[in-house]
């Protein structure tokens, strides 16, 4: 009778876990009251049921408000006091509400579903690769540039085997706003451990952040695209624009030192060889004027190139 009990215990609870991982709330219920029948039963299996419930509820009550408290609720989860007691399970609620979320959209859903959440952030954490980067497409198209959606495209690039474009994309960001970059996106491989070399080397993940673009082009892992003239055109105008500020602001001074190293390697990749043009020569003169140390190292990578 013992092992009967705990069999159904064990099944009951399995059978929850999935109906979380399914969303299927009223089918986790079920599983919630067949356990709470069993021996082993948890102690606090009556919260866990008023926890489900008032989910249900919850979104019940959306109508057309669903798929952005969905969204909400996938953000803040370990925040809602009224779940607490499905801490045990979040992870499984977690894909549930993601896969609830991945249901609703359509290729026409570009937009942020709430902020910080883009539904190609929901894909990739479901690995609909192919989705993922068309939704981040459709949106980077729309409004240009955006460091966090151009980063996760890149990461659903690499995963789909399709290493160049993962790493033009990943470039862009990077050097567009690297403090906008998510350590969980990142290449694995050489630039996670460049980053984590980084991070001990200054102790502060900002200004490991800040230096990783310069030092990812020292190590050769980056593509830098001569052809790419809405992204150079992009960066001209933050150069423009923050040009006082990167005098005053170390922060901005590295990012600004950054894009300054964008455009200057897609001058000297284009004159290929041709000589120093005088556009090249301002651009070198104004990142020797932000951080001469840097620029020090950034010429001695060119000359191990022998083309400067």
């Amino acid at each position: 009778m013992q092992y009967s009990l705990f069999d159904d215990e064990n099944i009951s609870r399995i059978g929850f876990q999935k109906a979380l991982k399914e969303f299927d709330l009223l089918a986790a219920l079920r599983h919630l009251q067949t356990w709470r029948s069993t021996l082993d039963a948890p102690k606090n299996i009556d919260d866990k049921m008023d926890a489900v419930h008032r989910l249900q509820q919850h979104v019940f009550a959306q109508n057309d408000a669903l798929t952005a408290a969905l969204g909400q609720l996938f953000r803040e989860l370990e925040n809602t006091d009224y779940l607490r007691p499905l801490e045990t399970e979040f992870r499984f609620l977690k894909e549930g509400l993601l896969r609830a979320l991945a249901e609703r959209i359509t290729p026409k859903d570009f937009e942020y579903i709430i902020p910080g959440l883009h539904p190609a952030e929901v894909l990739l954490e479901l690995k609909e690769y192919d989705r993922s980067v068309e939704l981040a497409q459709r949106f980077l198209q729309t409004y240009g540039e955006h460091p966090a959606l151009r980063q996760m495209q890149g990461y659903a690039l690499f995963k789909l085997g399709q290493e160049a474009a993962g790493l033009t994309a990943f470039t862009f960001a990077l050097f567009a706003d690297p403090l906008s970059c998510n350590v969980r996106f990142l290449p694995p491989g050489s630039v996670v451990n460049k980053f984590v070399f980084l991070q001990h080397k200054f102790g502060r993940s900002e200004t490991a952040w800040l230096r990783l673009p310069f030092a990812l082009w020292q190590d050769g892992i980056t593509y830098i695209s001569p052809k790419a003239t809405a992204y150079e055109l992009m960066l001209k105008e933050r150069i423009e624009a923050n040009r006082k500020q990167a005098a005053r602001d170390p922060k901005i001074n590295m990012l600004h030192f950054n894009w300054l190293l964008y455009v200057a390697e897609m001058e000297r990749l284009r004159k290929n060889g041709q000589g120093e043009t005088n556009y090249l020569k301002e651009l070198r003169h104004e990142m020797q004027q932000l951080n001469r140390d840097l620029f020090s190292a950034y010429l001695s990578m060119l000359r191990t190139y022998k083309n400067l």
